[in-house]
């Protein structure tokens, strides 16, 4: 599985329903982005459809509960298929995992340099989150905006 994460720190404690609305507004936006990756799958023309069945939306919470990051997890060929490497067409560095049976496996050293060249075509299908996370930012400036008015009320008690 890769990761694709989106990170944001915590701020100034919420109320407890106000905790849970941001929680709600943030989970309701992570399935709405993965809805979103998946049609950028099929709008890249990607067959199969185990690479769109295997988004999963992560939230990560802080120590205060609420949602400090989201991630999308799914099978490790997206990222080739979004970069355009495949056998024999691979990037600049290379890279090492280990396969289903647990072996480690490395790139060929001859397919460095070929990314998005010959036959493989970069389908760059999770750029379609693009405007969704001019969505997301707005909902945690929104967030953190609350946050700085009230730690201001804080310090401004007589």
């Amino acid at each position: 599985m890769y990761d694709l994460a989106l990170d944001f720190d915590a701020g100034a404690m919420m109320s407890d329903a106000e905790l849970a609305e941001y929680n709600k507004t943030l989970s309701d936006w992570s399935k709405k982005a993965k809805s979103t990756l998946q049609s950028g799958i099929t709008q890249e023309g990607i067959g199969g459809t185990e690479l769109a069945k295997s988004i999963k939306p992560r939230l990560y919470k802080a120590k205060n509960k609420d949602i400090s990051g989201i991630g999308f997890s799914f099978r490790r060929e997206g990222i080739y298929v979004h970069k355009g490497a495949g056998r024999g067409m691979g990037g600049q560095k290379g890279s090492s995992w280990l396969d289903k049976y647990g072996v480690r496996k490395k790139t060929n050293p001859e397919s460095l340099g070929k990314l998005a060249t010959g036959n493989r075509v970069a389908k760059p299908w999770f750029d379609a989150l693009d405007n969704d996370l001019q969505e997301l930012s707005d909902i945690v400036a929104e967030n953190y905006a609350g946050r700085a008015v009230n730690t201001t009320q804080l310090f401004n008690k007589q």
